[in-house]
């Protein structure tokens, strides 16, 4: 077998014990690759470095871009090879970066957690004859499954009995949420809506304040109408499968016109679990 395809092979072996490994899930970011000027591999997926005499530092895990869970060991997986190709068996492969002041590894197999954050990976080598060879990678990402940004909207709609008729006008409006990389803050965008009713339209504005309690959420949505009048709702809801679901239930008073019960939801997708912080 290969090196590179052993080394493939070990790296499924930490992903099969619960290790954090290299996410396919999500297209990568190319703005998020670091070229540090040592040499890059042939088929994008790693960072090496090669020596006057042809030694090469392949780093093989993490690669550049890939995202990895608060809390799960994160693999550091690098290969050493001779002019021909051939593994060596120099050791003392060191892993560092400058977002935390403590070394990551001193192996060319070693493993670390990492708080949340973005990260440059390093792997440095000193070889005889060569110096030090240096490979990196860039955009290491390390953060809560919920991280990212969704997109959906917020519905909300009334009971109306108005004359005899029953009415269910529903004020529909976009909604963009983003999780931060902690999965501790979401944040909503303001957004508006429209409330048709018969004859009258009432241009509405709404707000959300929400707290995540890992992927339980909780908060109130309050809507504005015509800048004149405002109403509050309670809701509760959960992240599951990359999707935000919550509702409330209330009465919506618009002052010399209707007192109606009112239901809504809110539901958004994830649309990338790329954030900045």
């Amino acid at each position: 077998m290969h090196a590179r395809e052993i080394l493939r092979w070990l790296c499924g072996a930490f992903c099969l014990t619960g290790a954090a490994c290299t996410s396919d899930e999500w297209p990568a970011d190319p703005a998020d690759y670091i070229d540090d000027g040592a040499g890059s591999s042939d088929d994008g997926d790693d960072d090496a470095a090669m020596g006057v005499s042809g030694t090469q530092l392949r780093i093989f895990e993490p690669e550049s871009a890939s995202i990895h869970f608060i809390g799960e060991p994160l693999p550091l997986i690098a290969e050493v090879t001779d002019a021909s190709g051939a593994p060596t068996t120099m050791t003392g492969v060191r892993w560092g970066t400058d977002a935390v002041d403590y070394a990551l590894g001193s192996d060319a197999m070693s493993e670390v957690t990492l708080p949340a954050g973005i990260y440059d990976i390093t792997a440095q080598l000193e070889v005889p004859g060569d110096g030090r060879l240096s490979a990196s990678v860039g955009g290491v990402r390390v953060q809560s499954p919920n991280t990212g940004v969704y997109a959906g909207e917020i519905a909300m709609t009334l009971e109306v009995d108005l004359q005899g008729m029953s009415l269910a006008p529903v004020c529909r409006g976009a909604m963009a949420v983003t999780i931060d990389m902690k999965g501790e803050t979401l944040t909503a965008e303001p957004g508006e809506c429209t409330l048709d009713l018969l004859l009258f339209s009432f241009p509405a504005a709404f707000e959300v304040d929400a707290t995540l309690y890992g992927n339980a959420v909780s908060g109130e949505v309050t809507y504005t109408f015509a800048g004149l009048f405002s109403s509050s709702f309670q809701f509760e809801g959960t992240l599951f499968d990359d999707t935000l679901f919550a509702g409330f239930v209330g009465e919506l008073a618009i002052p010399l016109i209707l007192t109606a019960p009112a239901n809504g939801t809110l539901v958004a997708a994830k649309l990338s679990p790329y954030v900045d912080r």
